[in-house]
């Protein structure tokens, strides 16, 4: 096959990010991205992968690049791409599949031909800590092993389920095994190695490509293998014919950024929060109100990007209200500031804020699951959007509104179509479930309080 490594004077970064939001996600990295020189960002389903322009000899600036790439709100994990195979034959000249053996092989052959000066500059930079946890460590850099010799005891067979593997200091099998548990050396890093695989015509299994290719790199540097406890994560990504070796540059995913310590059944990820948000584009001064907060995901997230807005989160039930108060009480500890937010505890349907003040509405409604019901949906999102209507700024004020009962959420939409008109929807993937996002923009009509209506009973 024909290979190429990553390009030495750019970077590339391949980011999830939930599924229906990508170009949301791009449009952020674009914009929060701006003063770098950015030459590409790619948008796939569940993905983006950003190409940017390397810093010319300067690691502060290669290090401001990373953590500005880490700081994009919308992506939930984040990878250093530093080898890049494409095409990588899936097929012989005969047209036909080339077998695992020989797959493996090739794959286990890239180990030596990566960018791991780049990996390892990047890791330092984000993980390092030589007065800490790395104290012990002597070796941090980017060489191999000075006596590395990758062999093979045996040709594979197209029917082994992984390869053999054997390094230059395999005993001789004259020698007694050790007995036990292999004991780690406190003086090297440890690591671990994943497999993500999409498209068809692959002749092996991820967790195959994981062994063989975590084999390789552990003879090439000899690093411990330790699943959990690691240091660095090597991540190699199949996508059909496109194989990329990355980095993974942070050790939790940010689908709930540390924010949330105390979630229900029902949390909403920050990550899809963040989109919603971004769709309101809300500005300087205006109120910002989460009327189901629940777990406060949107709040928090809210305050976090728009610290000039005024925001207001609250609920009807108990739990979450108590919920909400301990992640932004843990907000407040962790980030040493006052309170966000004003939390306070309301039935929507009597909203006890006055007429034509909030600027931007956002709800995560029930989808009636775990949560409630579709029959009491049917209800509830009407009385929820008048509500809102009566509270909401005429014609500048919008709504943005999560939920997976698309059936009753069009309907309540058609019943409120004199206070609020469909400005966008777009289809968002949550853990299986295939949810709508739709942004609404109030209109000129005004509402009174005494026709708001309640659950149960017919809209005007």
């Amino acid at each position: 096959p024909s290979m190429s490594s990553t390009a030495a004077d750019s970077l590339t970064f391949w980011c999830t990010c939930p599924p229906g939001l990508e170009d949301l996600a791009r449009d952020e990295a674009l914009e929060s991205l701006a003063s770098f020189d950015v030459r590409s960002v790619e948008a796939s389903r569940g993905r983006l992968v950003c190409n940017i322009a390397a810093p010319l000899a300067d690691g502060d600036s290669q290090n401001q690049l990373i953590r500005s790439v880490l700081n994009l709100r919308m992506p939930a994990n984040h990878f250093l791409v530093f080898y890049e195979c494409c095409p990588f034959d899936l097929v012989n000249d005969e047209g036909q599949t080339i077998d695992k053996s020989e797959s493996l092989d090739r794959l286990i052959d890239l180990v030596p031909q990566a960018n791991w000066q780049l990996a390892m500059s990047a890791w330092r930079t984000l993980f390092y800590e030589p007065d800490g946890r790395h104290s012990e460590i002597q070796n941090v850099g980017h060489e191999p092993l000075p006596d590395y010799k990758f062999t093979r005891s045996k040709p594979y067979q197209a029917g082994d389920s992984q390869p053999k593997l054997q390094s230059s200091e395999d005993p001789s099998p004259n020698d007694q095994a050790p007995s036990g548990p292999k004991v780690k050396d406190p003086s090297k890093l440890s690591f671990r190695c994943t497999c993500y695989r999409a498209g068809s015509g692959h002749s092996f299994q991820s967790m195959e490509v994981a062994a063989a290719v975590g084999a390789a790199v552990q003879d090439y540097f000899g690093w411990n293998v330790d699943l959990k406890n690691y240091d660095i994560e090597v991540v190699i990504w199949i996508e059909g014919p496109l194989v990329r070796i990355c980095l993974s540059l942070n050790r939790l995913c940010m689908d709930f950024r540390g924010q949330l310590v105390d979630v229900g059944s029902t949390a909403l990820r920050s990550t899809i929060a963040a989109g919603m948000i971004r769709l309101c584009k809300p500005r300087s001064g205006e109120i910002i109100c989460d009327c189901m907060c629940g777990s406060g995901s949107i709040p928090l997230e809210a305050w976090t990007t728009h610290q000039n807005a005024y925001h207001l989160a609250g609920d009807c039930h108990p739990v979450a209200i108590d919920k909400c108060a301990a992640n932004i009480a843990n907000w407040c500890q962790r980030w040493d500031q006052r309170s966000p937010v004003e939390l306070i505890r309301w039935n929507l349907c009597q909203f006890p804020v006055r007429p034509g003040t909030v600027d931007v509405f956002l709800a995560d409604l029930p989808f009636g699951k775990r949560l409630g019901s579709r029959r009491e949906n049917a209800s509830l999102y009407p009385a929820a959007l008048s509500a809102m209507a009566k509270s909401c700024v005429p014609v500048t004020g919008r709504a943005c509104l999560l939920s997976a009962d698309r059936k009753n959420l069009s309907r309540a939409i058609k019943l409120m179509s004199e206070y609020w008109t469909i400005a966008r929807t777009i289809g968002v993937g949550i853990g299986g479930i295939t949810a709508s996002i739709v942004l609404l923009n109030r209109t000129a009509t005004t509402k009174s309080a005494a026709s708001v209506v309640a659950p149960g009973a017919k809209s005007d």
